[in-house]
């Protein structure tokens, strides 16, 4: 579902970080339901003991109910995230469609990104991130194509504790160069950036400039300026202005842009909050008339009692018909984090996080934990090792409903299909014998 979850590996691990330190006493996203033009889609969420997402399943509803359709896994080592593998349902199975795996070799930090044709794992994509005194130093991005290639590589460089420029390299038939270079005020806040590409005499020539502008602390206004190579000046090109409340939240956005000899305004964001200072709108407006017409709007719908929220964005008096609902691209709490999901109405459920799995006792010396149980239909196994376990599913009477098999074995037992009961679930390893019951409600 979200490009947010692929988010590279070293700010992935700070917040892994984060979830470990904040597990205890929180809440987290247990299941979403999204609407889009023609589609209701619901997806399901199971976490481990470091409040860390193990596995989102996408379900699609038609005319029987909810359908599987895709599903993601995550593992983690030491807190790091160590794969991705994303399935889709075919012939009443998942089937592994392509997967993402980290490897930390002395200080470089390796994603591989692969594909799955006939069950065969086809390496696609690489990004091998270098860090130098915990900074990071070098990012080079490869394909795969009979043997890994050059296709973009960026370079860091410090000025005591602070980024001070950065060198891109695209590798295309004619590589192409810049140099981003970026400036600070003296409490550290950024005050430009500014962007040149290196001409084919190896010479580095202006190409774009932003400068941030302050007040209290908070951005007033950025302004975006492109070189002329004629007058050989810098030309404005965009600008933003932002306004605040008392409680420094942001309530307005302007966008301008360069129209040859004035500011032209092209677009404006407001922003509500309700009491309890949780935004409870946000407003679109293009300049019509000499004023602000509002064309369409997101509302954010908190429940009293929980962390539960329904979002709608709906058409404005200026847009389609007042109050209709509208395809657009929303942004929202997901646990932690802001995000962002084109839809037209989203409902997050949220529940108290569990510590889902506990030391082994003396009788099992497995440390195998199977969880949510009960379930609604999806349940991840814990400390599952793929290269040597295997789990088998059957009714109470001995029937085997569903089994591993060694092409698509995950730690995931996916019983969607099946109808709500008492299953009997038991994993076999080299070790250890693991049995369970397991309920779907």
């Amino acid at each position: 579902m979200f490009h947010f979850f692929r988010l590279k590996a070293f700010i992935f691990f700070l917040l892994c970080c984060l979830a470990a330190l904040n597990a205890e006493n929180k809440q987290v996203v247990t299941e979403m339901l999204l609407t889009t033009n023609d589609s209701l889609f619901k997806y399901n969420y199971i976490y481990n003991d470091n409040a860390q997402i193990v596995v989102e399943t996408k379900l699609i509803k038609t005319a029987s109910g909810f359908e599987n359709q895709t599903q993601k896994e995550w593992t983690y080592q030491t807190d790091l995230p160590a794969s991705q593998v994303e399935r889709k349902w075919e012939n009443a199975s998942w089937q592994n469609a392509s997967s993402l795996e980290y490897s930390l070799i002395d200080s470089k930090l390796v994603e591989t990104y692969s594909v799955f044709s006939n069950n065969i794992k086809i390496p696609k994509s690489k990004t091998e991130t270098e860090y130098l005194n915990a900074k990071k130093h070098k990012v080079s991005i490869f394909t795969y194509n009979n043997g890994w290639v050059s296709g973009l590589s960026t370079q860091y460089f410090y000025g005591s504790s602070m980024l001070d420029s950065t060198i891109v390299i695209q590798y295309n038939q004619t590589p192409e160069a810049f140099k981003t270079c970026y400036a600070y005020n003296l409490d550290s806040t950024c005050n430009s950036v500014m962007v040149q590409k290196r001409n084919t005499q190896g010479k580095w020539i202006n190409y774009s400039k932003s400068a941030w502008y302050y007040k209290s602390k908070k951005i007033s206004s950025l302004r975006n300026y492109n070189w002329n190579t004629t007058s050989l000046r810098w030309v404005n090109a965009s600008k933003l202005e932002y306004a605040y409340n008392e409680s420094l939240q942001p309530v307005e956005e302007i966008y301008w842009w360069w129209k040859g000899s004035f500011w032209e305004q092209t677009l404006r964001y407001a922003y509500e909050y309700n009491s309890g200072n949780q935004q409870s709108k946000k407003l679109v407006s293009i300049p019509l008339y000499r004023d602000w017409r509002n064309t369409n709007s997101v509302n954010y719908i908190q429940s009293v009692d929980s962390r539960n929220m329904t979002i709608e964005s709906v058409y404005g008096f200026w847009g389609g018909k007042t109050g209709d609902k509208l395809m657009t691209h929303i942004s929202f709490p997901f646990n932690d984090e802001i995000v962002i999901q084109q839809a037209q109405t989203i409902q997050l459920t949220y529940a108290p996080f569990i510590e889902t799995s506990s030391p082994a006792s003396a009788e099992n010396v497995s440390t195998v934990k199977v969880y949510p149980n009960p379930s609604h239909g999806v349940f991840y196994i814990s400390n599952f090792d793929s290269a040597t376990c295997s789990w088998t599913l059957s009714s109470l009477t001995g029937s085997v409903l569903k089994n591993s098999t060694r092409h698509f074995v995950s730690s995931t037992v996916d019983i969607n299909d099946l109808p709500n009961g008492v299953y009997l679930l038991k994993i076999q390893s080299d070790n250890f014998t693991h049995s369970q019951k397991i309920v779907k409600y």
